[in-house]
């Protein structure tokens, strides 16, 4: 036999329409990197379910060891914001 094994660090992001106010709508996820730019990704949500991200995955792109910054807009709101720190 022979095994192989797998492991990834990731940082999960997530946000939803707590009372369902709205039937759907599209959710920009972007985050600074550490070079100053920006990576950015579009999801649909709808309803009040949760809708998430994964990154490094989501948006293509890789980590260095340093902090990052995300925020969540609808039509050109930020609705939520915060921060992430990779280590060595």
């Amino acid at each position: 036999m022979t095994w192989q094994q797998s492991q990834e660090t990731v940082t999960k992001l997530g946000i939803r329409n707590k009372y369902g106010s709205l039937k759907k709508y599209k959710i920009t996820f972007t985050v600074k990197q550490p070079d100053g730019s920006n990576v950015k990704t579009d999801k649909n949500g709808g309803g009040d379910g949760w809708v998430y991200v994964l990154f490094p995955d989501t948006f293509q792109t890789y980590t260095k060891p340093r902090k990052y910054t995300w925020k969540a807009t609808v039509e050109q709101y930020t609705i939520a914001k915060g921060e992430f720190k990779y280590k060595n």
